[in-house]
């Protein structure tokens, strides 16, 4: 079974940029700026897919920071575990070759010099 390193890094952006809307979402909640009933470890949770870097970029916010040390810096924790597990995924899915890095192939006839002009 093999997947295109493109699809993974569109699967990739997307869960990033869901993550992302939900974490700025919650940071509303902290604020007092929206009335959804949204937990700390829901964010975690959805964080688990590709949502590692979210945490960490979301962290620079006080009020999560603030709301994090209530809860013995799990946010912070959970950031950097899940950061470092995902590179090591991506690591070892490109590694055993379950995600190939596509080499553009050229023509047979092309000139190597012609390639960089």
């Amino acid at each position: 079974m093999s997947m295109s390193f493109g699809l993974l890094i569109s699967f990739a952006m997307i869960m990033f940029v869901v993550n992302y809307m939900s974490a700025l979402q919650y940071l509303k909640v902290l604020r007092g700026e929206s009335s959804k009933n949204l937990k700390w470890y829901h964010i975690i949770l959805l964080c688990v897919l590709f949502g590692g870097p979210v945490l960490l970029i979301t962290y620079i916010f006080p009020e999560i920071r603030f709301e994090d040390s209530t809860h013995h810096y799990c946010y912070l924790i959970c950031g950097i575990v899940f950061t470092i597990l995902q590179i090591l995924l991506i690591f070892l899915l490109v590694y055993y070759g379950i995600v190939p890095l596509e080499q553009p192939i050229p023509p047979e006839n092309a000139n190597p010099t012609n390639l960089l002009f």
